[in-house]
């Protein structure tokens, strides 16, 4: 998966499972390139919401797929779990506050 960050306010702190480190501030901009086999999970903790757009592929998320074009939105504490189709899957995850 491809994770683009921009950060608004505050701070992001992220370290990779390589050692590397690096805190971004506002306006700054992080690209970084992550996972494969793309059933990944997401916490949504309280005061946050999720908005997932599928550009490529389809996603299943509990029994619910979908596919290109689609979109689904969470605003409650929980831990999405995101599964890639056969084929792969691309699409956009938004993590909102």
């Amino acid at each position: 998966m491809e994770i683009f960050s921009y950060v608004l306010e505050g701070r992001l702190a992220h370290q990779d499972s390589m050692g590397n480190q690096r805190e971004l501030k506002p306006g700054e901009i992080q690209m970084m390139r992550a996972g494969s086999g793309e059933t990944i999970q997401h916490s949504i903790v309280a005061g946050r919401g999720i908005w997932l757009h599928v550009i490529r592929g389809e996603a299943k998320l509990g029994e619910v797929t979908l596919y290109p074009g689609d979109a689904a939105s969470l605003e409650e504490p929980a831990i999405l779990e995101i599964q890639a189709g056969a084929d792969g899957l691309e699409a956009l995850l938004f993590d909102l506050h």
